[in-house]
């Protein structure tokens, strides 16, 4: 039964349900030692249990009931409470209670006074800074609020109000705060409302709006999906409303207001305000759909495509290849062996090294396997990569194959999005990408035109070094893929980002400057309930994780093992605890102390100390003699 009128909200408010309560929830009215002392300073049964209900109510509840509503509070709970002042009927001695409206306000004041709680005029303004900052930077609605309201009030020890009042408060604050982010986000763009109202307009003609359509994803990773994706980027730059800035408005805020932007019941300044949201995260999601479509492209289709081929191809030749290598093994070992002395093992004699002796051609003439080594070299020299080149030289060989794909949407990645440069190198690869789209349908072009420090391993085997080319030129594939691997390097880096973009974007770009961090500071920390300063907060912390541990501790079984299982609850073991690691050293050193003895010897012996024997007679009555124990 709830104390106050019923509102829509009620669950979220402290309340006593109707009918039979729980266990769990009557121990929240549980007097403590100390409770009890103050309530037995009272007169009369009547007081005592008024004064105790009045007490457990806003230890539990977090607020007062009223002194017309007190007589009126469910049975189960006064019963509960008069049970542990040893008061019987308590409903009938509850109703004597509080004829005196002056005594009732004397108790409560007292019982705010022990109990060290505030008014909640004490505490109003407070509350409503809070609010106001979950408010501007949170997307919590009036319900979300309502329960860090009350939270907030409980946890700074203020008395709560009537629901209705929370409740009235709340709906203001959230309704202040969108009608003030509504209006912010309209003020740049007032004299392009009719435009703002056309985007989500549905034609005559049609079955969705613009923005709708706008709003369709590019569709899976493909190449012909790649040059959709940047014209639907290039249709949402067109549309000239730039990105919110997120240090004005939090991106999950704004995210969840642009989800109003098709409601056509929503008022008209906030279906408005929720237009200029939704294109402002259009705007970021088309870039992100086009650079993610963009690097899937590159690394599984270029890249990995190439890579897998060239995989199945190593996999086929490693036969060959391991078998010349092993046939060459041999001969290096003996060619190496000859540069030394040899010691003939069945008469010791010391024979001189056969380099002295022997040309390098007498060496391999005599060799039977000379036939096979000179196959192995061959079969190395197809196989193996060239000096100074790398492993993936076959694999970037491969991506070569595909130049003509590169030739066809280069200009769409070149074009489609507006990169910038996050480091000195990752702005010559952007250099070097730019001018890619003058120099790809040539066969060759000159060293002077291209950046020679981008060729690096197997790609300057592949660009400089190529057999059809003519001095001092480069070949145009190995250069265009070369740059194109660079640059998936660095945008996957981050070192080069997308402007507009958001997951591809500047990662600096949304942080506040210290001026306006000093500025944002005791907002942001009020609104998320957190101190200005860290030290004094991480301590009390640190004591109440202390305090709380411990007294799990102990009431946790002495004999028994836990652990914490899913969900972080404390699982208990009815197996023994293991012994102790650290003592099994101790164990083993104490038991190698012990003296040997068998075990009927030893029952003898502590028999004989303890005179233990002579409580033990013969069938006869007779005392044993020591040898009937033997």
């Amino acid at each position: 039964m709830s104390t106050s009128t019923s509102f829509p909200l009620g669950r979220d408010y402290p309340s006593i349900p109707e009918g039979d309560l729980p266990e769990g929830l009557l121990a929240l009215f549980d007097l403590t030692e100390s409770e009890v002392e103050l309530t037995l300073t009272k007169r009369g049964p009547q007081n005592r249990l008024g004064f105790a209900i009045q007490l457990t109510c806003l230890r539990a509840l977090g607020w007062l009931p009223k002194p017309q509503e007190i007589a009126s509070l469910p049975r189960p709970v006064v019963e509960h409470v008069a049970a542990q002042l040893d008061i019987s009927d308590g409903m009938a001695v509850l109703a004597t209670y509080g004829t005196h409206d002056g005594l009732t306000r004397r108790h409560a004041q007292e019982i705010r006074s022990a109990c060290r709680w505030k008014p909640y005029d004490k505490g109003e303004t407070a509350l409503t800074s809070m609010l106001v900052s979950r408010a501007t930077y949170t997307e919590e609605g009036v319900r979300a609020l309502l329960r860090r309201a009350v939270a907030w009030l409980r946890e700074e020890r203020v008395e709560l109000p009537s629901e209705r009042t929370v409740t009235d408060l709340v709906r203001t604050v959230r309704g202040e705060a969108d009608l003030k982010m509504w209006q912010a986000l309209l003020a740049p763009h007032a004299d392009r409302l009719s435009e703002l109202d056309g985007l989500t307009a549905v034609p005559d003609e049609g079955r969705k709006s613009l923005l709708a359509e706008l709003q369709r994803g590019p569709g899976k990773p493909a190449w012909a999906n790649l040059e959709r994706a940047f014209e639907r980027n290039n249709a949402v730059q067109l549309l000239r409303l730039p990105p919110v800035d997120p240090r004005a408005f939090s991106p999950r805020r704004l995210a969840h207001l642009a989800r109003f932007a098709a409601d056509h019941e929503a008022q008209r300044t906030k279906r408005r305000a929720a237009t200029v949201a939704a294109v402002g995260r259009l705007t970021e999601t088309a870039a992100d759909d086009a650079v993610d479509m963009l690097v899937h492209l590159i690394a599984n289709d270029l890249i990995g495509r190439a890579r897998h081929k060239t995989d199945k191809e190593r996999s086929a030749s490693f036969p060959d290849l391991a078998y010349a290598a092993a046939v060459m093994r041999e001969v290096g070992k003996d060619l190496l062996a000859a540069r030394h002395e040899q010691v003939d093992t069945a008469t010791g004699e010391i024979n001189p090294p056969v380099a002295d002796t022997m040309t390098l051609s007498e060496f391999l003439n005599q060799r039977e396997d000379l036939a096979a080594f000179e196959a192995a070299v061959t079969v190395a020299g197809e196989l193996a990569p060239a000096m100074g080149s790398d492993s993936e030289e076959a694999r970037r060989a491969k991506m070569i194959e595909r130049i003509d794909l590169l030739k066809t949407y280069l200009p769409h990645i070149v074009q489609g999005l507006a990169y910038r440069p996050g480091t000195p190198e990752a702005s010559r690869v952007l250099d070097a990408l730019w001018s890619l789209t003058e120099l790809i349908d040539r066969p060759a072009i000159s060293r002077a035109e291209v950046d020679e420090s981008l060729l690096t391993g197997s790609w300057k085997e592949l660009a400089l070094r190529a057999p059809h080319l003519a001095p001092d030129t480069v070949d145009t594939a190995a250069y265009a893929f070369c740059v194109v691997e660079r640059f998936y390097s660095r945008i996957i880096r981050r070192e080069i980002f997308v402007e507009g973009a958001s997951k591809w974007g500047n990662p600096e770009a949304g942080l506040p400057s210290a001026e306006e961090w000093a500025a944002l500071r005791a907002s942001v920390a009020r609104s998320l309930g957190l101190p200005l300063g860290a030290a004094d907060h991480l301590k009390r912390l640190g004591h109440e994780l202390h305090t709380k541990t411990r007294a799990i501790a102990e009431r946790l079984p002495k004999d028994r093992q836990f652990q914490i299982g899913d969900g972080g609850r404390l699982v208990l073991s009815t197996a023994p605890l293991p012994p102790d690691p650290r003592l099994r050293k101790v164990s083993t050193e104490l038991t190698s102390w012990l003296p040997k003895g068998d075990l009927p010897q030893l029952i003898l012996e502590v028999l004989t100390w303890t005179r233990g024997a002579e409580v033990f007679t013969t069938p006869r009555g007779e005392t044993p003699r020591q040898r009937d124990w033997a």
